[in-house]
């Protein structure tokens, strides 16, 4: 370990998540390579933002798992993302 680099990413609480997961969807243009626009790709953040608690897991492949909603069920996928990726709903 002391001859090589090491990056930990010590992230604990919920907020630190979201800063990171917002990042690098935002910066690495995920939303787009996933097929959904910048409108809708704002809408996946904020509706992490506010259910960010409540989320099961809360990772990168969360956001590809709304998008897969968004694309495939463009007016419901709030919903549906309440009942699939929430705690208790």
């Amino acid at each position: 370990m002391s001859r090589s680099l090491y990056l930990d990413l010590c992230l604990h609480d919920r907020q630190a998540i979201h800063l990171w997961v917002e990042h690098v969807a935002t910066t690495g243009r995920m939303f787009q390579r996933e097929g959904v626009t910048a409108a809708v790709g704002a809408h996946i953040m904020q509706f992490l933002k506010q259910h960010r608690d409540d989320l099961r897991e809360y990772s990168l492949r969360t956001v590809m798992k709304l998008c897969g909603l968004a694309r495939s069920h463009p007016g419901d996928w709030p919903r549906m993302g309440r009942v699939l990726l929430l705690r208790g709903v």
